[in-house]
C-alpha cells in the first residue's frame, strides 16, 4: 500500500474527502493546461510542412528523403512529431509532477491541520480517546512527510 493510500484511509468524514477530491480535480486541471499548452504547440508545428514544403525540425531520417514528393515529406513529418511528441509527454511529466506533489502535499496538511484544530473540543469525549485522536493525527503527520 503507498503513502498515499495510506493517507486517504486515514480520512474521516465526507468534508475531508471533498478537500482531497478538489486538490485531484486542481491536478486535473494543471495537467491538462500543460498538455494543452505543450501539445498544442507540436500540433502547430505540424501545419508548417503544408505552408514550407519542409519538415518542421529537419531531423535526419535516413529512411526517407523528404525532398522526393509529398507521401515522403508527410511521412517524415509524422515520423518527426512521433518522436517530438514522446519528448513532449515526459516533459509534461517531469513539469507537472512538482506542482502535483505539492498540492495533494498541501490537501492533506489542511485536513491534519482540521483534524488537530478540532482536537479536544468534543465535550462527550475521554481523555482516551482525545489522546488517540493526537495519536493518530501524529501517525498521520508522519506519513505526509514520509
Amino acid at each position: 500500500m503507498s503513502a498515499l493510500d495510506e493517507m486517504d484511509a486515514r480520512l474521516k468524514d465526507d468534508i475531508d474527502r471533498r478537500k482531497i477530491h478538489k486538490a485531484i480535480a486542481t491536478c486535473s486541471y494543471v495537467c491538462g493546461l500543460y498538455s494543452v499548452a505543450y501539445v498544442g504547440y507540436n500540433v502547430s508545428m505540424v501545419v508548417t510542412p503544408i505552408l514550407t514544403s519542409q519538415p518542421p525540425w529537419l531531423i535526419y531520417n535516413p529512411l526517407f528523403d523528404w525532398r522526393n514528393g509529398t507521401v515522403q515529406l508527410y511521412l517524415q513529418t509524422l515520423l518527426e512529431f512521433t518522436a517530438l511528441n514522446i519528448v513532449v509527454l515526459m516533459n509534461i511529466v517531469l513539469d507537472t509532477c512538482p506542482i502535483i506533489c505539492m498540492i495533494v502535499f498541501r490537501a492533506h496538511v489542511d485536513v491534519l491541520k482540521d483534524h488537530l484544530r478540532k482536537l479536544r473540543t468534543d465535550p462527550d469525549k475521554t481523555e482516551a480517546e482525545n489522546y488517540k485522536e493526537l495519536v493518530n493525527g501524529i501517525k498521520y503527520y508522519k506519513l505526509i512527510v514520509k
